[in-house]
């Protein structure tokens, strides 16, 4: 019977512990993104040009739009958070709001890498002996929502921005490497 009490003694510490484990990883719990649809807008202000020569080939150059030019990504949190209990505004310290950025890029990993996939697909040409020139124009994903966590032991919640420029190939002019 010593044995079952100190097998059973075992395991309910074992649970204690587990139990204690769970309650403090609560109060380091992950921020919450609400996802939000982006709003798309044509930078074309923003628009530049990209010669690529092929002048000393016999072989048409291809070349993906992303070894030319990267994606932009930025991402914004409010300075100040509101809590959900009390709607009172405090400030968000620096190390929060940098763990919020992280949190709020993982959430948009997906949109990120069907940009970046689609801008890896995009291929510019140039065949043998000629220059082109591409008009590169940039389209502007906004996603704006709230981020809602932890903070001193109090729910809150505040406003990010997350933006991607995402390149796009709008036409080229073609020379001749003579001219």
């Amino acid at each position: 019977m010593n044995r079952s009490v100190l097998h059973w003694s075992g395991l309910w510490a074992l649970v204690v512990a587990l139990c204690l484990t769970c309650v403090g990883c609560g109060s380091q719990q992950r921020p919450s993104v609400a996802l939000a649809e982006p709003v798309k807008r044509e930078l074309n202000a923003q628009s530049v040009e990209l010669q690529l020569r092929n002048c000393e080939t016999d072989t048409e150059l291809r070349r993906p739009l992303a070894s030319e030019v990267e994606i932009q990504k930025q991402i914004s949190i409010a300075k100040e958070a509101t809590a959900v209990a009390s709607g009172e505004l405090a400030e968000i310290p620096p190390e929060v709001r940098a763990k919020l950025e992280a949190e709020v890029e993982r959430a948009y990993r997906e949109a990120y890498e069907r940009a970046k996939a689609s801008v890896e697909q995009t291929e510019l040409t140039v065949p043998a002996w000629r220059i082109r020139t591409y008009k590169i124009d940039w389209e502007e994903q906004e996603f704006s929502s709230t981020v809602s966590f932890l903070m001193n032991g109090e729910a809150y919640t505040a406003s990010y921005t997350y933006k991607l420029c995402v390149p796009k190939a709008a036409g080229f002019r073609e020379t001749s490497c003579t001219a």
